[in-house]
């Protein structure tokens, strides 16, 4: 069904274990026999399989050397059959052998009549297994395996069930789609009316200007309106002079190339379209396909079509989230500019369009097959949403910009440079206290983001003086694009040193809520020990064995915010082995801690959503996807934590482990500019 290349495959033994036939494993839910999962692990995959058991789903994990003659699909099938496994069940199985293509083997079904089909399943399966597992970390991919079944069943309470194995699996997803694009219509109709509102209400509107290139100035030397040919001596920001004004006198750089006539192109980060003359076509239902039998479902031409459209749609999306993410640094630079009263429906256009995006984000992460027609979908949901936030951005930049107040803009951004390079060597004395205080944290973006704080501030420093002597020379068009320029690396720069300052205070505050874990999951375990005088099981030696790492997390000798993400998930673990007849009062003290994770989370979440706008130009969708895949699973927690403590609290220590990851998996270094 799906492959992945095993963890250390290069250094494995030659020798290989013996197939293993078909099996009953009725009387245990986790087949690991080679103890693939890992004595830290187990624990996550029980609370995962405790927690799957609150939707009335019951989740079989196998984990054998190899599926031998028979194909995985057939080895699960009769492992179920020898199972006697009834309805609403599902079988993981993971063969970790290499086969004859170098690869390891999954399968992933369900019972007849379960909730989710087995074409489901497997899509699941394929999803969130294959990279885990090449990586060897086996107790995450299978938990998030399992979470994916669970987030599957909650959409499934919501809407109709979910077909048989051999009925039409694309009804339900079909339906929910034009649900979809009848609100995101409804939307972007009202959006559209509030810009051209807007837009003819300022004088600036009543003719359209030609507007500036200036793309993320990480690359400032491929765009001439930023660069001269003059040389320029690296130094770091706090060691250059500032500019004070536009009429300064300038004698440090060479006049740039000059531009000339030449029309200026809209800028790459923002689009502009022209309004619809017409109304959007009418979107027909395409009549019910007929499916053929379960065994062909995953045939290789279908497989590969839906894939290529898959990518289409994500990548649609992600040129949405790239322009959202320039939105909010033109929406930074138009408050420091106008106020947060004059920018407000700015602000709540760009909040509409993460809304939109995250939506058509969670529709791709969720469907099991994508069809041509429904990518056309997506791009063109993408597109309406691009144009309604471009048509803000482009209103905004005219005014921050006007031709006749070019030395107001360079006085501006004059005086908000010198206050970025005093936060500059602020944060520096910030950043080195991290190091020192958090010296096993994962400080690398950190790093990263000081470093390119300091190359942005020298660029805008440059096109600032350049700007000057354009004007003084009565080229105020190319001194626009100057401003521009320099404007956006100062407000990049602003991001990263906000960032810096922000995971400072989420370092601190994380410590404190780690040494409160540690005394709540001590009171917890002292509560089953009370109960049980002789509990001593695998679950509470683990327990105490990360309780002792975590110890050594407050002096520094570990990451906090990893520390207390395993805490969180130990501590699910043992609310979903024992039960609320056990731990009773202590979940009802736990509750009142909750809000605390909630924000907790986000905080976390949005210090990766700024690593990833800051680097939105060499960042791989798959990223931006899991992000808005941590973000939905933090809400649905919010909701659920209310009613259901328990399968709240288990969403929580997963979107806390996806972090983690999603944190891992962000490169560190910024792209190189091009010469």
């Amino acid at each position: 069904m799906a492959g992945f290349v095993p963890a250390n495959f290069a250094q494995a033994s030659p020798a290989v274990q013996p197939a293993a036939d078909p099996l009953d494993v009725s009387s245990s839910q986790i087949y690991d026999p080679d103890n693939k999962l890992g004595d830290d692990g187990i624990y996550q995959v029980k609370s995962s399989i405790e927690a799957a058991k609150n939707f009335n789903m019951s989740v079989y994990i196998a984990i054998v050397p190899d599926f031998g003659e028979l194909s995985p699909r057939e080895w699960n099938e009769k492992t179920m059959q020898l199972s006697h496994l009834q309805a609403n069940s599902y079988l993981l199985s993971i063969a970790y052998n290499p086969n004859a293509d170098g690869a390891g083997e999954i399968a992933a079904s369900s019972t007849a009549g379960s909730a989710i089909n087995s074409a489901q399943t497997g899509d699941r399966a394929m999803q969130v297994l294959p990279y885990q597992l090449s990586n060897g970390d086996y107790a995450s991919g299978v938990s998030s395996f399992v979470q994916q079944l669970m987030d599957l069943a909650m959409s499934a309470k919501s809407g109709p069930a979910a077909p048989a194995d051999n009925a039409d699996v694309s009804g339900r997803s079909t339906n929910n789609w034009f649900i979809l694009m009848l609100i995101l219509a409804m939307f972007v109709a009202v959006a559209l009316a509030i810009a051209i509102y807007r837009r003819n209400s300022y004088s600036t509107a009543a003719k359209t200007q030609d507007s500036a290139k200036f793309d993320g100035v990480e690359k400032v030397n491929q765009d001439n309106a930023v660069e001269s040919n003059a040389t320029f001596t690296p130094a770091t920001a706090t060691d250059t002079v500032p500019p004070e004004n536009a009429t300064q006198p300038v004698t440090t750089f060479d006049t740039p190339v000059a531009v000339g006539d030449t029309p200026e192109a809209t800028p790459t980060d923002t689009y502009v379209a022209a309004a619809p003359t017409a109304a959007p076509p009418e979107q027909i239902q395409p009549e019910a396909p007929t499916y053929p039998e379960p065994e062909m479902l995953f045939d290789e031409a279908a497989a590969a079509e839906s894939e290529a459209s898959y990518e289409r749609g994500l990548n649609a999306v992600h040129d949405l989230n790239k322009a959202i993410f320039a939105a909010a640094e033109d929406l930074h630079a138009s408050v420091e500019a106008f106020g947060p009263a004059e920018t407000a429906n700015f602000a709540a256009t760009l909040d509409f369009s993460r809304e939109q995006a995250n939506a058509l984000m969670n529709w791709l992460a969720g469907a099991d097959l994508v069809s041509s027609e429904e990518a056309g979908q997506v791009e063109d949901s993408a597109q309406q949403v691009k144009q309604v936030l471009s048509a803000e951005v482009l209103e905004f930049t005219k005014r921050r910009h006007n031709p006749e107040q070019v030395e107001v803009s360079l006085n501006r951004l004059a005086a908000a440079w010198n206050r970025a390079r005093k936060s500059l060597a602020q944060v520096e004395i910030v950043e080195k206290q991290l190091e020192t205080d958090y010296p096993r944290a994962n400080l690398g973006h950190a790093r990263a983001n000081l470093s390119q704080s300091k190359r942005l501030l020298k660029a805008a420093y440059k096109g600032i003086l350049s700007g000057q002597k354009c004007l003084q020379g009565g080229d105020a068009k190319t001194a626009i694009r100057y401003a521009r320029g320099s404007e956006r690396a100062i407000t990049q720069t602003e991001f990263a040193l906000d960032h810096i300052t922000k995971l400072g205070a989420f370092l601190s505050e994380t410590k404190e809520h780690l040494s409160n874990m540690l005394e709540t999951l001590n009171a917890n375990v002292q509560t089953v020990r009370t109960y049980d005088p002789e509990a001593s099981g695998q679950e509470i030696a683990i327990t105490l064995r990360t309780m002792e790492k975590a110890q050594k997390a407050l002096v520094g000798e570990g990451d906090p915010i990893e520390a207390l993400s395993k805490l969180c998930g130990l501590q699910a673990n043992l609310f979903n082995i024992y039960g609320t007849s056990v731990l009773a009062q202590d979940l009802a003290q736990l509750q009142g801690q909750f809000p605390l994770r909630l924000e907790w989370e986000q905080q976390h979440l949005e210090l990766l959503r700024t690593d990833i706008m800051l680097r939105r130009n060499s960042i791989d969708p798959q990223i931006e996807l899991e992000l808005a895949r941590c973000e939905q699973l933090i809400a649905q927690a919010r909701e659920k934590l209310p009613q259901g403590p328990l399968i709240g609290m288990t969403m929580l220590s997963t979107s806390a482990e996806m972090l983690i990851q999603l944190g891992s998996g962000i490169p560190e270094a910024f792209p190189t500019p091009a010469k």
